[in-house]
């Protein structure tokens, strides 16, 4: 009888089954020897549910289902090696290691008693099991045995077979159970890879047929393996090619497509007689399309060759977008070819109008300074000669005739001198403490005549042309000190900021201000926001100063209000 039961077993684990039927066709022939109740527990995290039963109450496996005891603060008790404790007989037999000696345990790790009851006699301090629930005795099971089941040297879960009379069970039986058990384990571990397998190969064949390349594997001989449903549309190929598998077949079809035949038939032949290489290779199809194609080996661990896989892309889109790109290139090449040459063409003509323009100016401001040194000299001559003789219209108009030729002289030096700041000059390295030092020894009388308080923070070296860093310092200070309150002595404070890419410099005074709706002007040349018979001067000062700065490649700027002074910034690259 044993002998006929397990060819059964063996035939129901070798079946093609899923482990939930197999099992519960175990347990079937188990409940029909005559036993009570039969159930199969199996690992399922750290606890050992049920996996299948047949012959156990509800009650019953409402109460037994779980073996995890459960902690007073809702979570599992942990024994001293950090696993979960598994309660009663069942996880006595599930938690003992494999093959040690135990009083309650065969040499196999199995339990088993033909009178249950007597169990109840044991002291708790005695009792080898943990917090000993016994509900089979509770339920009148007097025969129990609980035979483990194995898998990689691992308990992986029991059997368990209950009956409510004495004396079921002889060692001879136990040992049975045993050997049936550990070929449960084997198929267990068998079961598991292939289910792992199918799983595996399904998620393969699912990422194939989404795959948007045509996939192509073939054997050792070229005969098609495998193949998903874009490659057939992409290569058209007629069902009964596929059927055939042949690559004859299929490479007929290619060459039949391929608008160069010599170039794949050389690919192929090469990839034959050299089968660890690779190869990445254009296709051009008869229809215009193109298809990027690569392909790899397949070889085994031990170096044993199973064939080639193809990987097919359509990139018609792909190169059509490259030539377009290609072809708009070349024609924005020529476009910018032929913008830089006339972009030359008006920058030669531009510096040559600036050359003649300068020259013009020089020309000019030397025609018109002759008139005035002469309008000057007799204006004077007049005044001496006639000072006594004219009335007091006389003389106002020979002193008018005379500052307006001196203005006038002095306007046109400014305008020379705004000219010489678009020369290029060398740069070095200039240190602007020393400089501002300089110009306020060159300014000393005009701050002594004002009695101006002046506050220069510590200020740092920079690139530039020291003639041209002092006439902007001079510029910005003097007006500073020009444009002051009445009977209010100037305060002028100089400091500076480092940023990433620049010194932004500070030059605040508490002056008159400029109205906001002047801030915009007054760095244009001969731009007046104030007075002139109050305040002296030409308005060029200031264009000046931006001349420079711009000139450095930084900016220059004011924030003022009328009657709280005036905060000019101005930035200087930290390298040329």
């Amino acid at each position: 009888m044993k002998k006929e039961l397990l060819i059964k077993i063996l035939q129901i684990l070798n079946r093609s089954e899923s482990l939930q039927t197999s099992l519960q066709q175990i347990l079937t022939l188990f409940k029909a020897t005559g036993f009570d109740a039969v159930g199969i527990r199996l690992k399922d995290g750290d606890d050992f549910p049920y996996f299948a039963q047949e012959g156990f109450s509800e009650e019953f496996l409402l109460k037994e289902n779980t073996l995890i005891k459960c902690a007073s603060d809702a979570g599992f008790c942990i024994d001293a090696d950090g696993k979960v404790c598994l309660e009663c007989t069942c996880g006595l037999v599930l938690s003992n290691p494999i093959y040690p000696t135990h009083p309650l345990l065969t040499p196999g790790g199995s339990f088993w008693t033909n009178d249950s009851f007597s169990l109840l006699e044991i002291p708790s301090e005695d009792d080898l099991r943990y917090n000993p629930r016994n509900v089979c005795i509770h339920h009148g099971y007097a025969s129990v045995a609980l035979v483990p089941i194995q898998a990689n040297n691992t308990i992986v879960g029991l059997i368990q077979f209950n009956d409510r009379r004495k004396e079921r069970f002889t060692i001879e039986l136990i040992e049975f159970f045993e050997d049936i058990a550990s070929h449960i384990g084997e198929a267990l571990m068998r079961k598991q890879v292939e289910q792992e397998l199918m799983f595996n190969n399904l998620i393969l064949k699912a990422q194939n047929e989404a795959s948007i390349d045509g996939i192509l594997v073939v054997d050792e001989h070229g005969n098609i393996l495998h193949f998903n449903q874009r490659f057939v549309l992409m290569w058209d190929i007629s069902p009964d090619v596929m059927v055939s598998k042949s690559y004859k077949d299929f490479l007929a079809l290619v060459i039949d497509t391929h608008t160069t035949t010599g170039d794949i038939l050389h690919n192929l032949q090469y990839l034959y007689e050299f089968r660890y290489e690779t190869s990445r290779y254009d296709i051009v199809m008869k229809d215009g399309r193109i298809f990027e194609s690569y392909s790899v080996p397949m070889f085994s661990q031990d170096d044993k060759y199973y064939g080639r896989m193809w990987n097919f892309r359509d990139i018609t889109d792909q190169k059509h977008n490259e030539q377009t790109i290609r072809a708009f290139a070349q024609t924005l090449e020529i476009e910018v070819q032929k913008r830089t040459r006339q972009l030359n063409t008006l920058m030669s003509e531009l510096a040559f109008r600036n050359e003649e323009l300068q020259q013009f100016i020089f020309i000019a401001s030397h025609d018109m300074a002759e008139p005035l040194v002469t309008l000057s000299n007799f204006s004077h001559l007049l005044h001496e000669e006639y000072a006594g003789k004219l009335d007091e219209t006389g003389n106002t108009c020979i002193e008018f005739i005379s500052a307006s030729s001196i203005r006038m002289r002095s306007q046109i030096k400014s305008l020379l001198d705004y000219l010489v700041l678009s020369n290029k000059v060398p740069l070095t390295m200039v240190d602007c403490a020393v400089l501002v030092d300089n110009v306020l020894l060159d300014l000393s009388c005009i701050i002594q005549e004002t009695s101006a308080h002046i506050i220069v923070e510590t200020l740092p070296s920079i690139f530039g042309n020291e003639t041209e860093l002092v006439l902007l310092f001079q510029h910005l200070i003097t007006n500073a000190i020009k444009f002051r309150q009445l009977d209010v002595c100037p305060e002028i404070h100089i400091s500076v900021q480092r940023h990433s890419d620049a010194y932004i410099f500070l030059i605040e005074d508490n002056g008159i201000g400029i109205d906001s709706r002047h801030q915009n002007k007054v760095f244009h040349m001969f731009k007046q926001t104030h007075k002139r018979n109050i305040y002296d001067g030409f308005g060029m000062g200031l264009s000046y100063c931006r001349k420079i700065v711009t000139k450095y490649g930084g900016k220059i700027w004011v924030k003022s209000e009328l009657g709280k002074g005036s905060r000019f910034y101005f930035s200087i690259p930290l390298s040329p």
